[in-house]
């Protein structure tokens, strides 16, 4: 009995396991997802990069002076302020050079000046005689006018009387009574008055008398010898007083014989002297017309030579512009100033290749680099260049510094791809901005730069994200249900910033602390489910592998 007992117990014990498992077998099975709980955080879009650092201020000091280096008064890594003296080349030579330059020039200007100053004085003095009338050329021609127009007059005088005298010869040929004899003595007689009237040579006569005319050119300088022959004017006036003396006689001979023009003077004698007259009035006329001429040509010439004096002051002026010579020195002068090598700017002398003893053209000297500004040479990926901008913020990193950050800019981009280029890469700069970074000159960085940033969003990993059946982008989240449990619920988001890790929820009914799921791929809209810490890994399906590595699942 106790045997049937214990057998039936088993039996039942069989038959209850039996329906246990049918019953479990028929109940679903509720996932055991990952999960996290939603919060805040900094998004940025980045574009990686990398460059060698260099300086952003760096110059290179050479020189085309040929003299060799005397003295070098750096070494690499002084640090130098702009002006400060690098080296100093044999400037000896040059120093020679600029002396006897300097004398010649000195003594070629102070030769020319004197030139100019003389012939200035002759210039002045020429104009200062003819504007005064101190000439003593023009005054002897003015003399000798005056002279040859007294002449004149008297030779008129003379030729008047002989024509006179002859003309009453003539007409009393034909008479014999004394009283015409008395009448031609009488009118022969009036000639004596001429001589003593004019007798006196020096006394002035007015040359618009002569057809000379009154002004002088303002050219003249009374340096022309006009020598006009004042004695054969005094020998001219000599023979017509002479003249008058022998007409007067003739006049008188008549007069005692009282025959008239047969018994006195001939008529034959009065004729000569009158052909006598007519010949000194001709002479007369010509020596003055002479005179007029050669005081004419007396101004003319004090013309040209006060032009002469002119222009020589022109060509001596032109000669003593000695400007090229002056640029010459100057030039040298320079050449001397610049023979002092000097730093271009502050900073930090990192080569030295001037030796003492060689050219300064023998290449680059010295090179100096502000190290306090330090850019990036890098480039960026034609793919990439769309979202760079200048500004744009960079963060730099480089292993000799760590895990150290240092914050940059984008300081240039060129506007066309590198040349030969194979991967289509434009050439670009980045300003590094952090002070007393860890960076040197030379060193390899790796670097972000930051297209887009947003502080403080929304935002979940890239194995949170799923799609519905239409396509758009939705998550999961743990919704707690009154007996503890938790069902999983689809919620449609609108997308943002993405990064290489986070992508931003732009529209959601999402808030900070819910529970999202990090395995979509695992649960449906409504279905119940268990969670997991977030780092849990679970490597049984592809999908959760590719999850964890924030590969985001194709559409």
């Amino acid at each position: 009995m106790k045997k049937k007992i214990i057998v039936g117990a088993v039996a039942a014990l069989v038959v209850a396991g039996l329906v246990t498992t049918v019953v479990l077998a028929r109940q679903p099975e509720i996932p055991a997802v990952r999960s996290m709980s939603l919060e805040r955080v900094d998004l940025q879009e980045l574009v990686e990069i990398s460059g060698n650092v260099q300086s952003d201020e760096k110059k290179e000091v050479y020189t085309t002076l040929s003299y060799p280096v005397q003295d070098i008064h750096v070494k690499v890594g002084d640090k130098v302020k702009a002006g400060d003296v690098l080296c100093a080349l044999d400037t000896r030579e040059l120093v020679s050079q600029i002396e006897i330059r300097t004398a010649q020039l000195n003594a070629a200007q102070t030769s020319a000046d004197d030139k100019i100053r003389q012939t200035q004085t002759q210039l002045n003095n020429a104009q200062s005689a003819l504007e005064n009338n101190l000439n003593p050329n023009l005054l002897d021609s003015e003399a000798s006018i005056a002279r040859a127009s007294n002449a004149l007059k008297e030779a008129q005088i003379t030729y008047d009387a002989a024509l006179r005298a002859y003309n009453d010869s003539l007409n009393s040929a034909d008479s014999s009574s004394s009283s015409e004899v008395s009448s031609s003595s009488t009118k022969i007689g009036e000639l004596e008055i001429p001589v003593s009237r004019y007798g006196s040579l020096a006394m002035p006569f007015p040359l618009a008398e002569a057809g000379v005319p009154d002004g002088l050119s303002p050219g003249y300088n009374g340096s022309i010898d006009i020598n006009l022959n004042t004695s054969a004017l005094e020998f001219e006036i000599q023979g017509l007083q002479d003249l008058l003396e022998q007409l007067t006689g003739l006049s008188s001979m008549s007069a005692m014989s009282g025959l008239g023009a047969s018994g006195g003077a001939s008529t034959k004698d009065l004729k000569d002297v009158l052909d006598k007259a007519t010949i000194a009035l001709d002479n007369a006329r010509l020596n003055l017309q002479n005179a007029t001429n050669s005081r004419a040509a007396l101004i003319n010439s004090t013309n040209q030579q006060i032009q002469g004096y002119r222009d020589s002051i022109t060509s001596a002026q032109i000669a003593a512009n000695f400007e090229a010579d002056y640029l010459q020195l100057q030039k040298l002068q320079d050449d001397l100033l610049r023979a002092t090598i000097s730093a271009p700017i502050s900073g930090t002398v990192t080569a030295v290749n001037a030796k003492v003893g060689v050219p300064g053209t023998s290449g680059i000297m010295f090179t100096v680099e502000n190290l306090d500004r330090l850019k990036i040479n890098t480039t960026i990926k034609e793919f990439d260049i769309g979202s760079v901008a200048l500004g744009q913020k960079v963060i730099i990193k480089s292993d000799a510094t760590g895990d150290e950050e240092y914050e940059g800019e984008i300081s240039m981009i060129a506007p066309t791809i590198k040349a030969n280029s194979q991967t289509s890469e434009f050439e670009s700069e980045v300003r590094v901005s952090s002070k007393n970074t860890g960076l040197r000159v030379g060193m390899s960085t790796r670097m972000n730069i930051v297209t887009n940033e947003k502080k403080q969003a929304l935002a979940v990993p890239y194995e949170a994200l799923a799609y519905d059946d239409g396509g758009a982008d939705i998550v999961y989240i743990a919704e707690l249900q009154s007996d503890g449990t938790y069902t999983a619920r689809q919620i449609p988001v609108k997308l943002g910033i993405e990064t290489d890790f986070y992508i931003e929820l732009l529209e959601s009914p999402l808030k900070d602390g819910d529970i999202v799921l990090l395995e979509p791929a695992l649960v449906r809209d409504g279905d119940r489910i268990s969670l997991r810490d977030r780092n849990a890994m679970d490597a049984a399906s592809a999908n959760d592998v590719d999850a964890l590595l924030g590969m985001r699942p194709n559409r």
